[in-house]
C-alpha cells in the first residue's frame, strides 16, 4: 500500500480472497465514496405532497377556530400559551372586574387631538395639552398601583408570581374592556375570590 492508495496487485489479491470466499472478506466490494454520498443524499426538509399541504391547512384553519372561539368565550383548553392557567384567568378577571382610567386613555387622547386641530386658533389649546397631561400621570399612576396590588394578590392566592404577570396584566389594563381578548368573563365589581 502507497500513501493509502492500494496496488493493483492488493486490489487483485483482494477480490481473489473474496471471490474464493475465504474466511476475513465480506463478500462484495467496497462501495466508492461517490456511491456512499448518493445513497445518503436526501433533502433537509421533506416535501410534502399536495395532500399533505392541504391537510395541514385544513388542521391549522381549525386550529385557528378553536382558538377564535375560544378567545370569545373564554374555552382554556384551546387559548393561546400566553393566557393558559388559573393565573392567567384570575388576572383577566381581577383587571375586568375593575373600571380603569387607562382604559379610556387611547379615546380621550384621540378627543384631545381632534380639539387641538379644530381649535389651533383659540385659547382652549393650554387647557386640552394640560388635561392629557394630566391623563397620562393619572394612568401611569393608576396602572403602576394597580400592578403592584394585582402581583400581591397573586403572590397571596397561589404562592408566587410567574415571569410576565405583570407586562400581561398592564397590556390588558390599557385595552378597552370591549377590545380584549379572550373577552371579560366576569362584570364589573363582581371580583374574583
Amino acid at each position: 500500500m502507497l500513501f493509502g492508495k492500494k496496488t493493483p496487485e492488493e486490489t487483485a489479491s483482494q477480490e481473489a480472497a473474496q471471490e474464493a470466499g475465504k474466511p476475513g472478506g465480506k463478500g462484495h466490494a467496497t462501495r466508492t465514496r461517490k456511491e456512499a454520498e448518493a445513497a445518503q443524499r436526501r433533502p433537509l426538509v421533506p416535501i410534502p405532497s399536495k395532500e399533505d399541504k392541504a391537510r395541514q391547512r385544513a388542521e391549522q384553519a381549525k386550529a385557528q377556530e378553536r382558538m377564535n372561539l375560544a378567545l370569545q368565550n373564554g374555552d382554556e383548553r384551546y387559548l393561546p400559551a400566553r393566557d393558559k392557567g388559573p393565573v392567567r384567568r384570575y388576572i383577566r378577571d381581577w383587571i375586568d372586574s375593575r373600571t380603569m382610567a387607562a382604559e379610556f386613555f387611547i379615546v380621550i387622547a384621540v378627543l384631545a387631538l381632534v380639539i387641538l386641530w379644530t381649535s389651533s386658533k383659540s385659547k382652549i389649546g393650554p387647557y386640552v395639552i394640560l388635561a392629557a397631561y394630566i391623563l397620562i400621570l393619572l394612568c401611569v399612576v393608576e396602572t403602576i398601583g394597580r400592578t403592584l396590588k394585582l402581583r400581591h394578590d397573586v403572590k397571596v392566592k397561589f404562592g408566587e408570581v410567574p415571569r410576565g404577570t405583570s407586562w400581561y396584566a398592564v397590556g390588558r389594563m390599557m385595552q378597552m374592556r370591549r377590545t380584549r381578548l379572550p373577552k371579560p368573563q366576569v362584570k364589573r365589581r363582581q371580583y374574583p375570590e
